[in-house]
């Protein structure tokens, strides 16, 4: 297949952690990848982002800043953080995580905290000094930042990129990440039964019928145990 427009042919894909400035970008490839009742909404994608980036990771294409714009590098790119000149870079595929009460993802866990303003100063950009998640206000939904267990969610890849290994590439990634940053002692996640062979090839384990109701139901409970890194007796 050839390049479009606005790619270079031996631009590779790379993964770098996700953050606020890419919610947009975020939003329309869940847009394109999930049917409307499964879709996480801007303000989670927000409230995730600020509350937790650490936890979510993009795998993205760069777009050379000569090239004509097109309608992907229009709605699906974002601006670097690099020095000039400006360059551009599709989101390809993302990974978003959470941390959760429970082994297992559930409705709670994909909530959002009912007090969640988007423009308080409290969820402001996390880079800005004294920020830290500690400083949340207690809630029952959303990320949990003292737990163990990491949901992962809308792991998906860009409708015309997919069929090309980019959603092995991007879980494989998320996974090896995560562990090697000792964030929790497992990824949780929930599927349908047609994608149950696809986590398994990456060590999950089904753990059955999942009792989340987003979108009607009909999830499986994904589970992948890491490794402890206790010496033991």
């Amino acid at each position: 297949m050839e390049p479009t427009a606005g790619q270079n042919a031996s631009a590779q894909p790379y993964v770098r952690s996700l953050t606020v400035a890419d919610v947009n970008a975020c939003v329309k490839l869940e847009n394109e990848v999930f049917p409307p009742l499964e879709r996480c909404s801007r303000e989670k994608f927000i409230y995730r982002l600020r509350v937790c980036p650490e936890l979510s990771l993009g795998l993205f294409l760069p777009v050379s800043p000569n090239s004509p714009p097109t309608l992907a590098t229009a709605e699906l790119s974002c601006t670097t953080d690099s020095s000039a000149p400006v360059s551009q870079e599709i989101l390809l595929a993302q990974a978003i995580g959470t941390k959760c009460i429970n082994a297992v993802v559930t409705d709670n866990a994909m909530g959002l905290p009912p007090e969640f303003d988007p423009s308080s100063e409290r969820y402001q950009d996390p880079k800005l000094p004294g920020w830290s998640s500690s400083n949340l206000p207690p809630s029952k939904l959303g990320h949990q930042e003292a737990e163990q267990t990491l949901g992962l969610h809308s792991l998906g890849v860009l409708p015309k990129y997919q069929g090309r290994g980019y959603g092995k590439i991007m879980l494989k990634a998320y996974i090896e990440r995560m562990r090697d940053a000792g964030v929790a002692k497992r990824i949780a996640l929930i599927t349908h039964d047609h994608l149950v062979g696809f986590y398994k090839g990456f060590g999950f384990v089904d753990k059955g019928e999942s009792e989340v109701r987003l979108g009607g139901g009909g999830w499986r409970n994904m589970v992948l145990e890491f490794p402890s890194s206790g010496s033991g007796e």
